[in-house]
């Protein structure tokens, strides 16, 4: 195969990859925030569990364990975000985890990210889990 057409079919591949990123992204709708439980996890109103794509917040101590260093101020940090707020949620490949938690990315009415907004804040870590990876870039 020439290095044109190999060149061709690459930026072809490319093209697609970034297409179904992006389209993987499409699938929103909105909810109610009524609960936050920790610093990538909330609750909405009609009582679904939502787990934040693209972070990780330090653990809240269960069983007698402590904290882990900033757990208590990433949650009421969430808090403070979406607490009571009509947010959107926006979907990836996959919708649900094995918990039977919502995966989605979180904007606030304002448009920002909260995945985003926790980040820049020192209050999370990027994390990368496929299929849903769609944002990777933008959170790093």
């Amino acid at each position: 195969m020439s290095a044109r057409k190999k060149a061709l079919y690459t930026s072809a591949f490319l093209f697609w990859a970034q297409f179904t990123a992006v389209a993987a992204l499409a699938a929103t709708e909105t909810a109610e925030v009524r609960h936050v439980l920790d610093g990538d996890t909330v609750i909405l109103q009609n009582n679904q569990h939502v787990r934040l794509i693209g972070i990780n917040a330090p653990e809240l101590g269960k069983d007698g364990a402590p904290d882990q260093p900033l757990a208590a101020r990433a949650r009421d940090r969430l808090a403070q975000l979406v607490r009571g707020k009509r947010v959107t949620l926006v979907f990836e490949r996959e919708r649900q985890d094995h918990y039977g938690r919502l995966l989605a990315h979180v904007c606030l009415p304002d448009g920002r990210d909260v995945e985003e907004i926790l980040l820049r804040e020192g209050l999370a870590w990027a994390v990368a889990i496929p299929p849903n990876v769609g944002k990777l870039p933008a959170l790093n």
